[in-house]
């Protein structure tokens, strides 16, 4: 076992991972990937694909710039599916329209010339358990269950100097890069039980009426 999973602690509260990566953006930005699966990730973690709560989710779906949930949203999921083996769970997502948010459109434009591509999905383990060898002795690893999806984000993974570049190129002031590439601490600051339980509030708030977009079904989204 490596040693830095020897001091491990049990995850709690919301966690992140970096979903595949995006498809092709269609003609009305519109965009799938691969959210999640069950695949052991590097950490030997395993994240089943039971989640709980999608339908409660999908009343107001909001997708999200690097996990900033007290900025509006950058576009909407249309559809969260999970296969019928519950190995692999699917998102389709919807920016803005063009013209209603400077930040979106940027970022669309990232997107498609592949510049920007991860998505990273936020949620909640309700259920945590030790992964065992076949000798019942811990691999260092955690598998994940009972599952809250709370948000998707759009990412930069790193934030990298030819992302920071195509931005420029595209008219982006310092302002805004700023904005868009500080880390996430920076943005929040450090991560505290406090700090978490106000995030994970913030996103049920998303539940009801705030940052409200217009409802998407998957009928209308065209072939991508």
């Amino acid at each position: 076992m490596p040693l830095d999973m020897l001091s491990r602690a049990r995850p709690t509260g919301l966690q992140y991972r970096e979903a595949d990566q995006i498809g092709e953006v269609s003609a009305d930005r519109t965009f799938a990937f691969v959210a999640s699966t069950t695949s052991v990730d590097r950490m030997g973690d395993v994240l089943e694909q039971d989640w709980t709560n999608i339908a409660a989710f999908m009343r107001n779906p909001v997708f999200l710039w690097a996990h900033q949930t007290r900025e509006p949203p950058i576009g909407n999921v249309v559809s969260f599916t999970t296969d019928h083996g519950r190995t692999r769970s699917e998102a389709v997502v919807r920016m803005l329209p063009e013209g209603q948010s400077a930040k979106a459109d940027l970022l669309t434009e990232m997107i498609r010339q592949r510049s920007l591509n991860a998505v990273s999905v936020g949620w909640i383990p309700h259920k945590v358990e030790d992964i065992t060898d076949a000798k019942g002795k811990w691999t260092g690893g955690f598998r994940y269950t009972q599952n809250e999806l709370l948000e998707l984000s759009l990412v930069s993974v790193p934030a990298n100097a030819d992302a920071m570049q195509l931005a420029r190129s595209l008219g982006c002031d310092e302002g805004m890069l700023r904005e868009l590439f500080r880390p996430v601490s920076a943005a929040h600051g450090p991560r505290t039980p406090r700090r978490d339980q106000a995030e994970l509030d913030l996103l049920r708030c998303r539940r009801r009426d705030r940052f409200v977009l217009p409802r998407i079904t998957a009928a209308d989204v065209t072939a991508h």
